[in-house]
């Protein structure tokens, strides 16, 4: 199911990238915040009404916000629908009223696979041998760690550290001559 999910998102993200005005970028946003708003509610309509043939509690039903494996309609449209909302209110609005959001948003999109990686060794490994107090001071902690995860995301990005994550399919490509030579 998971699967299914995520080829349909990569071809929404597919038919996004062919947009290359700011125009179109601005009108798939409106599109997006209204399908967003659409799939929220239908979430939400669709677990109201079936909290009256469901008992409170139950999570392992369609109709339940909580179930994630396999992922419900319901989980489906009210989380999807939350996503497709940010997004949708991203590209609507973050270049006109926040640019160095979009730019710094767009470090960490450039480099997503780089940033998971140290986010995940920061707050699974580093953390826990730092022993952390977990107090007022948490929030500072935090933000701190946030910052170091995006400075070494914006390392990675500046150095194009991307191409080094290829199995040679690039390679493999130009063996074949598929890529036009350039003119000398």
């Amino acid at each position: 199911m998971w699967f299914g999910v995520h080829q349909l998102a990569t071809l929404a993200g597919e038919r996004l990238n062919n947009r290359t005005t700011a125009d179109t970028f601005a009108n798939f946003g409106r599109r997006l915040l209204a399908s967003g708003t659409v799939m929220l509610a239908s979430g939400l309509a669709l677990r109201f009404v079936s909290r009256k043939w469901v008992a409170f509690g139950t999570d392992a039903h369609p109709f339940s916000t909580w179930q994630k494996f396999p992922p419900g309609p319901v989980y489906l449209l009210f989380y999807g629908g939350i996503g497709v909302l940010l997004v949708g209110l991203l590209m609507r609005f973050a270049d006109a009223l926040w640019p160095w959001l979009s730019r710094g948003l767009g470090v960490v999109g450039r480099s997503s696979f780089f940033t998971y990686v140290v986010q995940w060794f920061v707050f699974t490994t580093l953390v826990p041998l730092l022993h952390l107090p977990v107090g007022r001071l948490w929030p500072v902690y935090f933000t701190l760690l946030l910052a170091v995860t995006y400075g070494l995301a914006a390392m990675w990005d500046r150095a194009r550290g991307n191409r080094f994550l290829t199995v040679g399919l690039v390679y493999a490509y130009d063996s074949f001559g598929h890529r036009k030579a350039t003119a000398n």
